[in-house]
């Protein structure tokens, strides 16, 4: 059996393109903004990598942060569990959900996975930084998504490399929070993945030259992520996968290229 990579878009919600990509061509410029998860088959189990938004998140939500993101396009036929189905998955299917952030539209899918037996992995400092949070919801980070926390058999690494399973590690690139991570698979056909969840928001997040965004947690740590990323592409000569983007990157030791990024339930990266 091979490893390999599938894509679920979990919905697109509307926002300004701006709270993406902190340019001036991007001000005022609509967004369908996909939440994205990833399946990953890999002969010792199944791994999902991320988990999208709450089936409650329009109830759950603070106002000031639905007054810039326009969740009613994600309909429940979207979320996470219903994505599984479709695909004829539960959560008792998964060996591992790694969260490579902890944010409301990365982290809110997780509660499926209450009693499923599955081992959740976050790294030390995203976990510490939301334990120690003064308020239930800021900076869309929201509490109550990680009360499940407290009802799943939970690991928290600090290492800024962790293998995870042969062939697929877990790679720490603060910045955008403190404790993102990002994971890089190795297929036998497609080559290496680097997924980055909000490390790149976009394929423009990568430049160069580099484009922030508003929401981010120590800008000189994200750049160095970035790089972190850049450098990792071009010694694999990688694919890489942007948090909000259905186009991957494709680097190559001396230039990128854009590939389309397939979501269809029937196609994976091998």
């Amino acid at each position: 059996m091979e490893t390999t990579l599938r894509g679920l878009n979990l919905g697109n919600f509307g926002l300004d393109m701006s709270a993406l990509l902190d340019s001036p061509e991007y001000y005022g410029m609509p967004y369908q903004c996909p939440a994205i998860a990833y399946i990953i088959e890999h002969p010792d189990g199944l791994v999902l990598f991320e988990t999208g938004l709450s089936e409650h998140a329009l109830d759950e939500w603070p106002a000031a942060w639905q007054k810039g993101v326009d969740l009613t396009t994600v309909l429940p036929e979207h979320r996470l569990e219903a994505r599984l189905k479709q695909i004829g998955l539960g959560p008792e299917d998964f060996r591992y959900v790694v969260l490579g952030h902890l944010h409301t539209d990365h982290a809110g899918g997780a509660r499926i996975f209450r009693d499923a037996g599955v081992e959740v992995v976050v790294h030390e400092a995203e976990y510490q930084h939301v334990r120690n949070m003064t308020e239930d919801a800021a900076n869309f980070f929201n509490k109550v998504d990680t009360e499940v926390h407290e009802h799943v058999s939970l690991t928290t690494i600090s290492d800024a490399e962790y293998e995870l399973l042969p062939g697929v590690r877990l790679v720490h690139l603060p910045g955008h929070t403190p404790g993102q991570m990002g994971m890089v698979i190795d297929l036998a056909h497609s080559g290496t993945a680097v997924l980055t969840s909000d490390a790149l928001y976009r394929h423009e997040t990568y430049g160069p030259p580099l484009i922030g965004s508003q929401t981010v947690w120590d800008p000189q740590q994200w750049r160095d992520s970035v790089e972190k990323v850049r450098g990792l592409a071009k010694e694999h000569e990688a694919l890489i996968f942007p948090g909000h983007d259905g186009e991957a990157i494709q680097q190559y030791a001396t230039r990128t290229e854009l590939r389309n990024f397939e979501f269809t339930p029937d196609f994976s990266y091998s």
